[in-house]
């Protein structure tokens, strides 16, 4: 199915976001050998540059592009002189772990979260996805999580802002159909990544591997779907909605744990 995956991009010109590190970095390297071109899109030119150089290493062609997407009139722009993208894998995230009322005053923990999780890829993706459909064939992978269906106590913002970039990309996915587009929400557990250690410390217990992850994102580029999760997802939605409030507080016990 890797194999599927890597020839399904085979010449293809894929923007990863979020390519500095965690998810985003593994995917970049492990479609090196087989993409035509491989854009990097994150916030660290100097990371990016690391990306770039071990993507040639591999054989791959890169290109570095700078941006914030809370930036969204950047993002748009951006997404424009993307146009020509066969492939985007927007799994730029930000996570932030703060109570409601530790927020009460603090809006930007919504702003910041939304403005990466949600609005600056929607941005970035639209000039894309438009440019996709008028050639009659792509696909857009967005990196959401397990917690767009299952909140968990402590992250309302993260789990927000993935749950509206989850219901965009489903809402989506009939109407490029016809096209020959495709839109696919992976929704990651928890995964090992820079962004989480944090919260959860250096070798976060039951955490998903990077190259575990990008594996999914490979199995999702051969298959088009329009979900991928855990099995272990659907029974937990069927409990929240049977016991929302004691759902919620199991899950946020999890959630909220420290390594």
């Amino acid at each position: 199915m890797l194999e599927r995956g890597l020839a399904a991009v085979a010449g293809r010109t894929i923007v990863v976001t979020g390519a500095s590190s965690g998810i985003g970095r593994a995917v970049a390297l492990a479609l090196a050998p087989a993409a035509g071109r491989i854009v990097c899109l994150a916030r660290r030119t100097d990371l990016l540059s690391e990306v770039a150089a071990e993507i040639t290493a591999r054989g791959g062609t890169p290109e570095v592009v700078t941006l914030d997407l809370r930036d969204t009139a950047a993002a748009t722009a951006t997404g424009y002189d993307l146009a020509d993208a066969e492939v985007l894998i927007a799994n730029a995230g930000h996570s932030i772990r703060r109570g409601v009322l530790e927020y009460a005053d603090r809006f930007d923990t919504l702003s910041r979260s939304t403005g990466v999780n949600f609005l600056g890829s929607v941005a970035l993706a639209l000039p894309i996805l438009a440019g996709m459909a008028s050639r009659g064939n792509g696909h857009v992978i967005g990196v959401t999580s397990v917690n767009a269906t299952l909140p968990a106590p402590g992250w309302s913002a993260y789990c927000s802002s993935k749950a509206a970039f989850d219901s965009w990309l489903r809402a989506i996915g009939p109407e490029l159909a016809p096209a020959n587009v495709a839109a696919t929400a992976v929704r990651f557990p928890l995964v090992d990544t820079p962004m989480v250690r944090p919260t959860y410390g250096a070798r976060p217990r039951g955490a998903m591997s990077v190259d575990a992850a990008s594996a999914w994102i490979l199995r999702a580029l051969a298959t088009r779907p329009a979900v991928v999760e855990p099995w272990w997802v659907r029974p937990a939605e069927a409990l929240t909605a049977l016991a929302p409030g004691t759902s919620a507080r199991l899950i946020g016990r999890g959630s909220m744990r420290r390594h």
